[in-house]
């Protein structure tokens, strides 16, 4: 099998040639402005390989696999509501699979990565925003409105959704309101490591909405692994500052059984591309 494959980004595009289980020619380029220009970019990438079999896209968006539309918003405002892959089928004459760029995230690690011995498995990315995947029995959930996995609209109990609290980027945003000092998420972290009084309230604020989204996940969906996903994921003790957090919430109310492995994610910059793979293999073969 030889697919060229594409991680479609608000600020960049990351692709690879997908043969033989291996990642071969990968590249990035800046997010074009426009369709035609996208296209293009895709065509002039494609027409320095010998030959492909298909095109696999990890995109922002809700895919509608029915309607063969990507719904929703997303940073790249030209690729929605538009019969996107028919035009891609046309331009390239080979066949197109194009899934949500979480839920390739998450088909990654329940296929290969840290969820791989899951039956029911949340995956959730914590970047700009939190978004993230529902997978029962293994298969991947979207939901009837295809918003399955939307982890940030989930509202915490300070009336401000998931991805306004449970993101560096927002912790970031909070510290400079404060202190006045620009930081960045990993300057962020080592004040907190270091015991920084600021950086400790923010980061353990972060830490405890985190745990509030994925209590209401577990006593919903009841998932035995939970995935945690995106930058901060590089951080080791992540999976054991939030499973200590969410532990105390689930015993708070009397459970003692229902407490989910929680793991950071196994595969970290090639995860969208690798989804990519596996959702084209199982809806095209």
């Amino acid at each position: 099998m030889s697919i060229m494959v594409f991680d479609l980004g608000g600020t960049s595009v990351k692709f690879g040639k997908y043969q033989d289980n291996n990642f071969l020619d990968k590249g990035v380029f800046k997010t074009p402005d426009s369709l035609e220009e996208m296209l293009e970019k895709m065509a002039n990438i494609i027409d320095q390989q010998n030959k492909i079999e298909g095109i696999a896209i990890s995109s922002p968006g809700s895919v509608n696999q029915q309607k063969k539309v990507i719904e929703g918003i997303s940073a790249i405002p030209y690729i929605h509501f538009i019969p996107i892959y028919d035009l891609l089928e046309e331009k390239f004459s080979v066949p197109v699979a194009i899934e949500n760029d979480a839920n390739c995230a998450g088909l990654c690690e329940v296929e290969l990565g840290s969820a791989k011995e899951g039956t029911n498995i949340i995956s959730v990315v914590l970047g700009t925003g939190m978004g993230g995947s529902v997978f029962i029995n293994r298969e991947l959930y979207v939901g009837s409105y295809l918003l399955g996995g939307e982890f940030g609209m989930s509202l915490n109990t300070n009336g401000k959704t998931g991805s306004e609290n449970g993101t560096l980027v927002a912790a970031c945003k909070k510290y400079f309101a404060k202190s006045g000092k620009h930081v960045d998420g990993i300057k962020l972290l080592e004040l907190y490591d270091t015991g920084e009084k600021l950086a400790v309230k923010i980061i353990n604020d972060m830490f405890d909405y985190i745990a509030e989204v994925l209590y209401n996940i577990q006593v919903i969906i009841d998932p035995d692994y939970i995935v945690l996903g995106g930058g901060i994921s590089n951080r080791k003790s992540l999976s054991k500052e939030i499973s200590e957090r969410l532990n105390k919430k689930i015993e708070s109310i009397g459970i003692t059984s229902a407490k989910p492995k929680i793991v950071n994610a196994k595969y970290k910059n090639d995860a969208n591309l690798i989804g990519a793979v596996i959702n084209y293999k199982k809806m095209i073969g």
